[in-house]
């Protein structure tokens, strides 16, 4: 390996110890403060590690082709080294503000599609609905009328019949009657109750 390879290699570990602090600061704050079970912990640490194990050797490789020396992981620990000392109290900063500025956008994103779209779609249905229901309860009321119109004229014939009727027949179709009459006065009342609620 040259000397200019030996340099680069130096130069590339260095800055590869850097990434690999600012990566574990980032880590840490996104997932390291989070209440997840033992097994999800031990996933996400052994998966992050494995993956700034690849990138480190992948650059490596496109340096000098992967070889590893022992002045590798000194420049490592030492671009490591640098982070800490220089960068990371003003990283910390930064990934906070970064971090508050992404909550913000992502919240203002969530209250304009509740504005223009959630809430337009929830007031239609509502609407709908409520036109529905009044519909039905109108019809419901139109019916009950045109029962009304319809039964009164049987209603005069069975006065006039109350006289020449048996009394055991009269018995059984004043019964008949009143179970109708109850029957429809429920219908009415719950029609009444879901209307209300719409309301």
């Amino acid at each position: 390996m040259t000397l200019d390879t030996q340099f680069l290699t130096m130069v590339s570990m260095v800055v590869g110890g850097m990434y690999l602090g600012f990566a574990n600061e980032t880590y840490r704050r996104l997932i390291g403060r989070r209440n997840i079970s033992t097994v999800f912990v031990y996933f996400f640490e052994v998966s992050f590690w494995l993956l700034q194990t690849a990138i480190l050797f992948y650059v490596l490789y496109r340096v000098n082709f992967g070889e590893i020396r022992f002045y590798i992981f000194l420049a490592i620990l030492l671009g490591f080294s640098i982070y800490v000392v220089m960068f990371q109290s003003l990283y910390r900063r930064i990934l906070e503000i970064i971090i508050e500025t992404i909550k913000q956008i992502t919240y203002l994103i969530i209250r304009t599609i509740d504005t223009l779209i959630i809430a337009p779609i929830k007031w239609l249905i509502s609407l709908f609905v409520t036109v529905v229901t009044y519909t039905l309860y109108l019809l419901f009321k139109i019916v009950l009328f045109l029962l009304r119109v319809i039964f009164y004229p049987i209603k005069l014939v069975i006065k006039l019949l109350e006289k020449l009727l048996p009394e055991k027949v009269l018995k059984n179709v004043t019964k008949t009657l009143e179970i109708c009459s109850t029957i429809l006065y429920k219908f009415k009342s719950r029609v009444k109750e879901i209307v209300t609620k719409r309301r």
